[in-house]
């Protein structure tokens, strides 16, 4: 699952909790243009599997190719 950081209606923290409460079991990314260090530090600790920002995405195609090996 990826996951905008903000989004008008919903964050990545609040998306990533209804990920867990509803048992999905996907693993999930976070997009975001900007994310400081204490948050992406967070989102990691509570489950996201990996964060990335919109300028620099050069890593994601391979990420999500890893998860289908």
């Amino acid at each position: 699952m990826l996951s905008d950081h903000n989004l008008p209606d919903i964050n990545s923290t609040r998306a990533l909790e209804l990920v867990k409460k509803w048992r999905l079991g996907a693993p999930f990314i976070v997009i975001t243009g900007t994310l400081k260090e204490e948050h992406a530090a967070e989102i990691l600790s509570t489950g996201a599997m990996d964060y990335f920002t919109k300028d620099n995405l050069e890593r994601l195609p391979s990420v999500i190719q890893s998860l289908f090996v």
